[in-house]
């Protein structure tokens, strides 16, 4: 009956032309309508993607009869496709103004988008003359929105007696807690979260940093001493890295100069070498890789990446599960088409040519997760606020193949309009799907793809900030606490030994009786922000856990069967059952093991010359030394299970071995 009505009301709407002027507008409802050739004049503003302005539209009228949602596709079956642009005005004809739009969204250059529409509001509908004017068709819908029980958090907050801008939420002293990261022109505070749920703050007072961590902060274990580092991106091209100490109780700050503006830096492991690099966003020229030199040295090496302008903000991820970490690069302001980035390996990364994801969209950040737990990683591509591209965000659906399909259209997020610049996803209710924030929303995952809009948030950076496995946020120098939820949780926290001691490019995979979730370890999150190097994941009402995956950037793999729920889950890399990769457990390069006093390398020629760490069973490093002839002195080591790590500049291997 619905198909019957359909028709008519096409074959009704065909024998009505279009009228030529915003006031002589053709009233429609729902339905399909076919436009004739399109001659009218012409609309005086662009509410899409565009900003070329049309010499002629045709003119329509919807007047909503209730609130409701709407949907207009121009790719309409038994109607040829036709390249076409569509915008959604409201207000007097003198006086109209953008209220929503699209341009290339659907198949074949056509139209697909969604709005809120008021009962009694008139909505112009534009069609504009982007085929060189010739007839086409679209479809009107009205729908509800997605519906399903949530568990919905609330927050307070309290300020900092530091007026500085919290950049990040971080364990800055490995005590299992995330702390407060407070960089500022004469100095860096970390705000220590203590048991009872205070903070103490540590300061460390430096020379001047102009703009500090301005355009971003990221954090990580820079030089693998066991405690994190900060690297900071100002504002027209000034860096700085803060190093933590061998107690990680003060942090010496190194200017690094590189030309060009910069906006969003990352720390992440490029090239798996276990040694992590900074990865910084150009606005004005091409993005670039700052390669860590084995020491801790971050050093230009003329490597750029993508394309020249706009470049905002870059997340890393691994989108097609072969365990290099892929980049999404967000462009706004000029050159606009985003950017995806494959990692072939070493230090190449290889755009990839695919119309979904380089679509010309103007945009600060990403949100990538999964958010269908199908074991791959999706994306939410949020606007960011130029009036051109306010109405317009991108849900990319990953289809396992290397493709992606913008799934935007009645995910509950088609009709959200607001803008921002901070886009992130974590899962703030620990019901086992991952929420989208951004645009000053939460937005409720319930599965499939759907989301269900939520309170009014403004986060920017993300943790557990009172160590109950609920996540919090902090917005300026404000920290907001969630009231949380009785669902359960687990963290898990990566600590690296042949990959960097972060564990930042590591996948974790949380499997129970609802499948299967998984998240990777980033170092950069959003426009500018820093949020926990912890995996968080929601175990629903089950506080059930069948294992927990942990796939290293070397390739080890370590299984955690049965872990207890609502804790903090510590995985050291390669000590878990399953732990060791293939190669390392078939290669019995080190001996004796379990050792006394001396250790030799069996292949010993093949690393004369390369450096040789050891570090304990935590990832800390407790002693340097050479491969020698006549073996490595251990004797000083307390009994307990360490780890050999050897690495020169093309190669690295790591054993593990027992102190009696």
């Amino acid at each position: 009956m619905r198909h019957l009505l359909l028709l008519s009301t096409a074959a009704f709407s065909t024998m009505l032309a279009a009228q030529n002027d915003c006031a002589s507008a053709l009233p429609i409802s729902a339905g399909i309508h076919v436009v004739p050739a399109i001659t009218g004049t012409p609309a005086p503003l662009v509410c899409t993607e565009s900003a070329v302005m049309a010499s002629a539209s045709a003119w329509y009228a919807y007047t909503a009869s209730q609130d409701t949602n709407v949907r207009i596709v121009t790719h309409v079956q038994g109607h040829p496709d036709q390249d076409t642009r569509v915008s959604v005005a409201v207000g007097p004809c003198g006086g109209l103004g953008c209220f929503a739009g699209d341009d290339n969204s659907g198949p074949n250059l056509t139209s697909a988008f969604s709005f809120r529409a008021e009962q009694g509001t008139t909505y112009r509908i534009i069609v504009e003359n982007n085929n060189g004017g010739q007839g086409c068709a679209f479809e009107l819908s009205e729908f509800a929105n997605p519906t399903a029980p949530v568990d919905v958090v609330t927050f307070s907050g309290f300020a900092l007696t530091d007026p500085a801008v919290i950049a990040g939420v971080v364990d800055m002293n490995e005590d299992g807690r995330d702390d407060l990261v407070v960089p500022d022109v004469f100095g860096l505070t970390v705000h220590h979260q203590q048991a009872d749920g205070s903070f103490v703050p540590q300061a460390t007072p430096h020379g001047i940093i102009n703009n500090p961590a301005s355009q971003g902060l990221a954090v990580g274990d820079i030089d693998n001493n066991g405690y994190p580092d900060l690297f900071y991106a100002g504002a027209q091209s000034s860096f700085h890295v803060l190093m933590a100490d061998a107690n990680g109780t003060s942090y010496l700050p190194t200017a690094l100069t590189i030309g060009g503006a910069t906006y969003r830096n990352n720390l992440v492991d490029v090239d798996a070498d276990g040694h992590l690099d900074g990865f910084v966003t150009s606005d004005l020229a091409l993005n670039f890789v700052l390669h860590n030199d084995g020491n801790g040295g971050l050093a230009f090496i003329n490597q750029t990446y993508g394309t020249v302008c706009g470049n905002k903000a870059v997340l890393w991820t691994d989108l097609d599960n072969d365990g290099l970490v892929d980049a999404y690069c967000t462009k706004s302001g000029c050159a606009e088409e985003d950017v995806l980035l494959h990692n072939e390996g070493g230090l190449v990364l290889t755009p990839v040519n695919d119309p979904v994801v380089t679509q010309d969209h103007d945009a600060r950040s990403s949100a990538w997760g999964d958010f269908d737990n199908d074991g791959d990683m999706d994306g939410f591509v949020g606007a960011s606020g130029s009036p051109n591209w306010s109405f317009r965000h991108l849900l990319l659906r990953n289809n396992g193949d290397g493709t992606f399909t913008n799934v935007i259209l009645g995910s509950g997020l088609d009709v959200f309009h607001a803008t921002g610049t901070e886009w992130v996803t974590h899962d703030l209710n620990n019901d086992g799907w991952l929420d989208i924030l951004g645009g000053t929303r939460v937005h409720y995952g319930i599965g499939g793809l759907q989301f269900v809009q939520g309170g009014v948030l403004q986060p920017e950076a993300v943790g557990d900030l009172n160590h109950d496995g609920a996540l919090d946020l902090t917005n300026g120098n404000v920290v907001w606490i969630s009231s949380g939820t009785a669902n359960h949780w687990l963290r898990v926290r990566t600590v690296g030994t042949v990959s960097n001691r972060s564990g930042i490019g590591a996948r974790v995979e949380l499997h129970t009786s609802m499948g299967q979730q998984i998240r990777d370890i980033r170092s950069g999150e959003g426009a500018r922000f820093m949020s926990s190097l912890y995996a968080h994941f929601g175990l629903g009402p089950s506080p059930v856990v069948d294992q927990v995956v942990v796939r290293w950037p070397s390739g080890i793999v370590d299984v955690v069967p049965t872990p207890a729920a609502d804790t903090l889950l510590t995985v050291v890399e390669g000590t878990m059952p399953m732990g060791l990769h293939e190669a390392a457990v078939n290669d019995l390069g080190l001996y004796p093991n379990p050792t006394t006093d001396r250790l030799f390398v069996a292949d010993q020629a093949s690393w004369a010359g390369a450096d040789l760490r050891i570090l304990d069973a935590l990832g800390r490093e407790v002693g340097r030394s050479m491969v020698h002839r006549n073996g490595i002195d251990v004797s000083a080591l307390r009994p307990g299970a360490y780890w050999l790590r050897l690495s020169t500049g093309t190669a690295m291997r790591a054993w593990p071995f027992v102190k009696e």
